[in-house]
This record gives C-alpha cells, structure tokens and sequence, in this order.
C-alpha cells in the first residue's frame, strides 16, 4: 500500500504530499506496535509532519488507522481484480464444478503470493492484517 510512487509525483499539491507520508508511517507503526500502542506522535514523527496534520487530515488516530485500512483493501482489490472477476463469475454460475473451483482457489492463492504477500513493501501491511485478525478492532 505504499505511497512511495505518489511521494515522487512532481504533481502532488503539499497537502495530498502529507496526507501519503501520514498513511505510509502510520501503516508501518500500526503494524509494527497495533493500535493502541502507536502513538500519533510517532506516527507523526516517522512521517516527518508535525501532530497537528493528523488531526488535520484524518481527524484523529482512530480515522488514520481506518483510513489505512480502507487503503489496504482498495490495494489488495486493485492488485487481484482480474481474479476476483473470475470468482464473481463462477460464483454467477448455477452449477459448481469442482475442478473449476479448485482452479480458481489455486489462482486466487498464487496472486495473493505474488502480487501481495511476496512485494517488498508487504511486511507492514502483513503485520497488520495480522494484528487485526488477532486482536480485531473496529476496522475489521
């Protein structure tokens, strides 16, 4: 879910520039420590904005760490559309046939593993779709 793209766009206005920088620090922080034990301060710090621009942009710590994970799921969604799309096909379908769905679950398997699980960028977001599991929040 990085933003690390948008924080090189010569076309960001400094405001969406600091909002990125926000998401991308509370991600890991949420990640590394889960909510209740990240501050807004570090997240803040990491993100090298002042405490005020979360309050600012997201209205708090509870809407940041919901704002990252809404991003989550529009990243994993963006990444496996096109096997999510055959999914909701078969699923439209009246019969079932188990070799088709066992070749779908194997499909949905490997673009999880390659197009999320196995970036380099994908320990944070892991860490927290984790912690969610583990110890849900509201945002789960």
């Amino acid at each position: 879910m990085r933003h690390c793209a948008a924080l090189l766009s010569p076309t960001l206005s400094k405001s969406d520039l600091a909002k990125a920088r926000l998401l991308d620090a509370a991600l890991a922080t949420f990640g590394n420590k889960g909510l209740k034990a990240a501050t807004v301060r570090e997240i803040a710090r990491v993100a090298g904005q002042n405490v005020a621009a979360i309050a600012y942009h997201f209205g708090g710590k509870d809407p940041l760490y919901r704002a990252v994970l809404e991003g989550i799921v529009r990243e994993i969604r963006s990444r496996l559309r096109d096997v999510l799309e055959q999914v909701a096909h078969f699923e439209a379908q009246s019969e079932h046939p188990k070799a088709e769905a066992l070749r779908l679950l194997k499909l949905f398997l490997r673009a999880v593993y390659l197009r999320v699980l196995s970036r380099d960028d994908a320990l944070p977001l892991v860490r927290l779709v984790v912690r969610e599991q583990l110890h849900a929040t509201s945002g789960f």
